[in-house]
């Protein structure tokens, strides 16, 4: 079983590699010039850029530290333009590569080897919604990667022996910090760090396991917002105001109708996403479903478009089995982690209302939690269900492989 796992990782790093390979740098990214501005003005040594100085300046500074070293040092290689971009984008790539190498870990820890932990490791190696966004310029695989490194860590505080949660829940608490410099959202990973650190506490009857993280938090955090590091969350002027800027095409009714909204021949009838036309782009669901599989984009092609369907066909199915496999106590980190993360885009939506705001892009570290509860159902359920489960799993992955290489 170690081989098949070790095979469908290599097969996952791959589609990675390939999509690097065949995604020009403005072929299917978002907002890229304000992310290149944003390196650009580190790499001429303005480290920390006013909110208003660049379209997405106002993010917070990990990945355009890292992004504005890499354009320095390719000036000074005399590397072209276009080398230089496909620097930004192989920094993209490789932290979408280490996302999956750390689900890869945290599956390992807490599932059995067998056919549900290979599966729920495939689906994660070949999801659309994460090989597609893989070579993107931005900060939302960095995200990814510390949000999913963070939850792993709790994970095996929960889980583990407990005189090693402490040490687990400090590297967490770390790991959530650079969440926090790596996008806002990265908020959410540190309610769940200090969620899970309480529930520990409560747990084993030690006030004081939650004292490490919080204080690495406090501290840590406060401190990066006195410094002029971060914003405090309160003030989200620039994101606003850059929202503010959308074309009125993407905006959809507020309020929660569109949470409650789901038309499953509208699912069928347009496979891809669209966020600036059509009825369906109102639905909640309909948008984190579609995004979570193909983006924000139409692919262009007959063969995509037959492989979109049977990818649409086949979400439902791993959905609800991963529903069923939620187990709060066993796996609290997880449900704790996938739940906020969740809730935040739902609150996004909320607080602005475009088609945009429920893309899966912004969540992508929910791929761990779900792989766990899908694991979970599959071995929990009768064997001819579990047969079938696992069944569906393969065919999208499959699927997802094929759309993978052929899209463009």
């Amino acid at each position: 079983m170690r081989r098949a796992e070790s095979a469908v990782v290599f097969g996952g790093l791959a589609l990675r590699g390939w999509r690097l390979v065949v995604t020009g740098p403005f072929a299917r990214g978002h907002d890229v010039r304000g992310h290149l501005d944003h390196a650009r003005l580190v790499a001429a040594g303005t480290w920390l850029p006013e909110p208003g100085a660049c379209w997405q300046c106002h993010q917070p500074p990990l990945a355009y530290l890292l992004g504005g070293g890499w354009l320095a040092l390719a000036a000074r290689l005399g590397l072209d333009e276009a080398a230089a971009w496909k620097g930004l984008q192989a920094i993209s790539a490789l932290a979408s590569a280490g996302m999956l190498l750390v689900v890869a870990a945290a599956l390992r820890r807490h599932l059995p080897a067998g056919p549900a932990r290979l599966a729920a490791l495939a689906l994660v190696a070949a999801w659309p919604g994460l090989v597609l966004h893989a070579p993107n310029i931005g900060n939302d695989a960095l995200l990814a990667l510390l949000a999913a490194a963070a939850l792993e860590r709790l994970g095996a505080a929960w889980s583990g022996r407990p005189e090693r949660a402490d040490r687990r829940l400090l590297a967490a608490a770390l790991l959530g910090l650079l969440a926090l410099l790596a996008k806002a959202s990265g908020l959410l990973v540190v309610l769940a760090i200090l969620g899970t650190a309480a529930a520990v506490a409560f747990r084993d009857r030690r006030p004081g396991a939650i004292l490490g993280p919080g204080l690495v938090l406090g501290l840590g955090g406060g401190a990066l917002v006195a410094g002029g590091v971060l914003a405090p969350p309160w003030r989200a002027e620039a994101a606003v105001a850059n929202a503010a800027a959308l074309p009125e095409a993407l905006r959809v009714p507020p309020g929660l109708g569109p949470f409650l909204r789901f038309d499953l021949a509208t699912w069928f009838a347009e496979p891809f996403a669209n966020p600036a036309a059509g009825e369906a782009r109102a639905s909640f669901l309909h948008e984190l479903g579609k995004t979570a599989l193909f983006g924000e984009w139409a692919w262009p092609g007959l063969l995509p478009w037959l492989l979109a369907l049977g990818l649409s066909a086949l979400l439902p199915a791993v959905a609800l089995t991963t529903l069923a496999g939620l187990r709060p106590r066993r796996d609290l980190p997880f449900v704790l982690g996938g739940a906020l993360l969740l809730g935040g885009v739902a609150a996004l939506r909320l607080r602005l209302p475009y088609s945009t705001s429920a893309d899966f892009r912004y969540v992508q570290a929910l791929a761990l939690p779900a792989a766990v509860a899908w694991a979970r159902a599959v071995r929990a359920g009768p064997p001819a269900v579990a047969r079938a489960a696992r069944a569906a799993a393969w065919a999208l992955v499959v699927l997802a492989a094929l759309f993978a290489l052929v899209a463009r």
